[in-house]
């Protein structure tokens, strides 16, 4: 009896050799499988971001067929010390069904000065993360984390104020080295420019009329959802909106335009050492913060006309600079 459970033990039993072959080919089948995985769970984020911004991007048209012109990319507020008037985002609130922000922000007012408490209305009513901004491949912190402005959503997308290199709108060029956010590039030639005047609180944007080189050739937001790197290559947050959340605009006493930029270098350029976007000092916030995606091989964008469009690397500069431009008389491909 005893040799016979022997026996039946001995049919049923493993061998070493083959426990490490069945090892073998499962870790086998996990490496062949798991870039497939990984990829699918990319494209549904990618596609999840496009979503995104075709959110955006029907905002804004909604917006512009309510008031005949596009949200406005921002004015400088008038008066001393530091202060800030809303930004875009907060006008294109009630048309992706935030309207409950908009109607306890009070867009006559000062978003933020030197005096801003917690107690601010407009703080107040900003607070907590909103899903149409944020990127899910994107790692960037997805709220203010400081002072008064701590819990309030920074987004992970970017209105156009224009581009370098636009024969109807000159680029201003600031100086260099900076100071503080004085330096690179202004430009008014995008469907956002900073330097349209708002009309009792609201207005004051583009016409879609004055967008003569075609809405679907005409970009309107774009991706900042990755890092850029110091000389380092440790990693820096060069979002335009420069940790003040998605409420912040233009300032008054600086050339800085929060949540716009005026596209200078090329798509994923993330160096944040260069004229423009950070310099060499980290706390700057330069108005040609760059396109960053963290999508691999290019960067989202809406266009005017509320259409989606991923963008490869490789795209020429002066090509990209057509598609920022809204009246360049210059049409181009959307393929490098």
């Amino acid at each position: 009896m005893a040799a016979r459970r022997a026996i039946g033990l001995e049919r049923i039993a493993f061998t070493l050799v083959e426990l490490l072959v069945v090892i073998a080919i499962i870790g086998t089948l996990v490496g062949l499988l798991l870039p497939a995985v990984q990829a699918a769970r990319e494209a549904s984020r990618r596609s999840q971001c496009a979503n995104n911004l075709r959110q955006v991007g029907l905002a804004i048209l909604n917006y512009e067929s309510a008031l005949r012109e596009l949200p406005p990319g921002g004015k400088k507020p008038s008066g001393s010390g530091y202060q800030t008037d809303p930004s875009w985002w907060i006008h294109t609130l009630p048309y992706f069904e935030q309207g409950v922000i908009r109607q306890n922000f009070d867009v006559r007012g000062l978003f933020y000065s030197d005096a801003v408490q917690k107690s601010n209305v407009n703080l107040l009513a900003a607070k907590g993360e909103l899903e149409v901004m944020v990127c899910t491949s994107s790692d960037l912190p997805r709220v203010t984390q400081d002072g008064s402005l701590a819990g309030i959503a920074r987004p992970n997308y970017v209105a156009l104020a224009g581009a370098k290199g636009d024969p109807q709108h000159p680029t201003t060029t600031r100086k260099n080295p900076c100071s503080y956010g004085d330096c690179g590039w202004l430009s008014d030639g995008g469907c956002f420019p900073s330097s349209f005047k708002f009309r009792n609180g609201q207005g004051g944007g583009v016409k879609l009329k004055q967008v003569t080189d075609g809405t679907s050739n005409t970009m309107a937001v774009a991706e900042q959802s990755n890092w850029c790197h110091d000389a380092n290559g440790q990693p820096v947050d060069c979002r335009s909106d420069c940790f003040h959340s998605f409420v912040t605009g233009p300032v008054n006493d600086n050339p800085r335009i929060f949540n716009l930029t005026v596209v200078l270098y090329e798509l994923n350029e993330d160096s944040s050492t260069l004229l423009g976007i950070k310099g060499t000092n980290s706390g700057l916030c330069a108005p040609n913060t760059p396109l960053l995606s963290a999508h691999p091989g290019g960067v989202q964008s809406v266009f005017a006309d509320g259409s989606v469009t991923f963008l490869q690397e490789g795209l020429e500069v002066p090509a990209l600079y057509n598609l920022v431009n809204r009246d360049d008389e210059a049409t181009t491909s959307k393929s490098p």
